[in-house]
């Protein structure tokens, strides 16, 4: 993917020092959302959506990039590629975009129609079916945090780039998986954010607190001075990522911001009119049942508890990578705003053992993952 990053920002885009072409380079890229207007980003366009609709609940939704002046045409479609990303990252979205630059500048002809559109179909109707009609307020938002998004990338410095889009590759894969395999999106997810966490956080040098005693020991006792050997050898190659990792989101998208992650059921009524889907604010309260932050978090706990939650999020991350154990959530579209609660049995020693678990689900790890590595970028200009 190091050749799509660069297509995306090559070394002189820094400034605009850049050799510009009179050609017009037109590219697609495949959305899972409708869009009616053009959103314009000053290096490209992205035009309104055309939707092609199968003989079935299926549809496929192409949307025309009209590429950068500075783009030369050969591989010009990897850069489609790293603008879906980019997308997908920004929205929560599955996004995608062609793999092959033979339909760069071509006509979205009937030939062309078919190419594309079997590549991305999406479920627009019946059980499980995607809200592709967003309201403008909606697309505007997108637009808007996009611009920004872009901007940011162009700005920080280049190494950093190129790791932050490690990091939103990681993101899309998980949103293009995550209706297939919950799972694996999990990980994924959950991994994009460690690609920046390495980076965002330093080794913490904790030592036991009997180290020294040990160490006056290890100068009297030969196989005492072994065993210290290996400990230290041991505690060294340590990098403490579980521990990075919630200090990484606690850091940068502490959980005073958690708040504004939206309801999931704020999307079902997106043409609504704004004084009609007034009515229906009761959907988005709390319910009695469920959990939010706070309710988390007293001077008791200290934010403990939503540190365990998110350290088990990574837990579970480990769990799938090494052993293929999938994370405990049984609701991949939860109804919930921040968390699931999860009922374990188990039978130790012969008795019935009953634990509730507390998870992040998806939408929360979604927002974490998006707004601490975009803090942690803003933290390097």
């Amino acid at each position: 993917m190091k050749n799509v990053f660069h297509i995306f920002r090559p070394n002189n885009k820094q400034g605009d020092q850049v050799i510009e072409s009179t050609d017009e380079i037109i590219g697609y890229i495949l959305l899972d959302f409708e869009i009616v207007r053009i959103l314009d980003f000053n290096d490209f366009k992205v035009l309104p959506t055309c939707k092609v609709e199968f003989s079935s609940p299926y549809s496929t939704f192409i949307a025309p990039i009209i590429l950068p002046k500075w783009l030369e045409r050969h591989n010009s479609h990897l850069f489609c590629i790293a603008l879906g990303a980019i997308i997908s990252f920004v929205t929560s979205r599955p996004v995608k975009a062609s793999r092959d630059d033979y339909l760069i500048n071509r006509e979205l002809d009937e030939y062309t129609i078919q190419v594309l559109a079997i590549q991305f179909p999406v479920l627009t109707a019946g059980p499980g079916s995607h809200n592709y009609r967003l309201s403008e307020d909606q697309i505007e938002n997108y637009y808007q945090e996009l611009n920004e998004t872009i901007n940011l990338l162009y700005k920080v410095p280049y190494k950093l780039y190129f790791r932050l889009m490690r990091a939103i590759r990681l993101a899309q894969l998980a949103y293009n998986n995550k209706r297939e395999d919950f799972s694996l999106a999990y990980y994924l997810l959950v991994s994009s954010i460690e690609v920046i966490t390495q980076k965002g956080t330093k080794v913490p040098k904790n030592k036991h607190k009997l180290e020294e005693k040990w160490e006056e020991m290890a100068k009297e006792d030969e196989i005492i001075s072994e065993l210290f050997a290996e400990y230290k050898k041991l505690r060294n190659n340590d990098k403490k990522l579980r521990e990075r990792f919630v200090k990484f989101i606690f850091d940068y998208c502490p959980p005073e911001e958690w708040i504004n992650l939206k309801h999931p059921k704020e999307y079902s009524f997106p043409l609504n009119p704004p004084e009609e889907r007034q009515n229906w604010q009761w959907l988005f309260k709390k319910r009695w049942d469920e959990l939010y932050p706070e309710d988390l978090q007293n001077e008791e706990l200290k934010d403990d508890t939503l540190k365990i939650i998110i350290s088990n999020s990574y837990k579970y991350r480990s769990q799938f990578t090494h052993e293929g154990i999938a994370p405990p959530h049984k609701q991949p579209n939860s109804y919930n705003r921040f968390f699931d609660v999860e009922h374990e049995f188990k039978t130790v020693n012969g008795r019935l053992e009953y634990k509730e678990v507390i998870l992040a689900n998806f939408s929360l790890i979604g927002y974490l993952a998006k707004n601490s590595i975009l803090s942690y970028a803003k933290s390097k200009l």
